[in-house]
């Protein structure tokens, strides 16, 4: 566990390291199709002109909420034998802050990622890149714990 934990840190720092560091090279002149999904706005009607009845039945499934901005999520915390992972709002954007001695990173959590039935995983924008946060908020018991991937016995590999 403690292995995990310290590579989880060490990823997370390693990738707030570089994505502020990092060098972007100029962008490349988009194509034709890149350029017509930038200027083409998606009807969410659109669908449902001609498929009306599963759109509707799509839109009372859980599923069809699988995947949303994060928002006011619950604040909570998570403590690990070698760390420590605060959810807490400030200003409106929920923020997740990981202590490890006196290492601390602080990421605001962008999306939402499950039904939220059972649970709701977290994805963190660094750069233009997303990650997993290795928590997981679980509804049935109220509070947040580490993920099922973070939980994962590293002498079973």
């Amino acid at each position: 566990m403690y292995l995990l934990t310290s590579g989880l840190f060490i990823l997370f720092v390693g990738i707030g390291l570089t994505a502020r560091t990092q060098t972007v090279a100029p962008a490349q002149e988009p194509g034709p199709a890149t350029k017509a999904a930038e200027t083409e706005s998606i009807d969410p009607d659109k669908c449902g002109r001609c498929h009306a009845s599963e759109v509707a039945g799509y839109g009372l499934t859980t599923m069809s909420h699988s995947m949303q901005k994060a928002g006011k999520e619950p604040s909570g915390k998570v403590q690990t034998p070698s760390a420590t992972i605060t959810v807490s709002l400030h200003a409106g954007t929920t923020w997740q802050q990981l202590i490890e001695g006196e290492d601390k990173s602080r990421y605001s959590l962008s999306y939402v990622i499950g039904s939220g039935s059972h649970a709701s995983g977290y994805l963190i924008e660094l750069g233009n890149h997303l990650f997993q946060s290795p928590i997981a908020y679980y509804a049935s018991r109220h509070s947040y714990d580490l993920a099922p991937e973070a939980r994962t016995d590293t002498k079973s590999r």
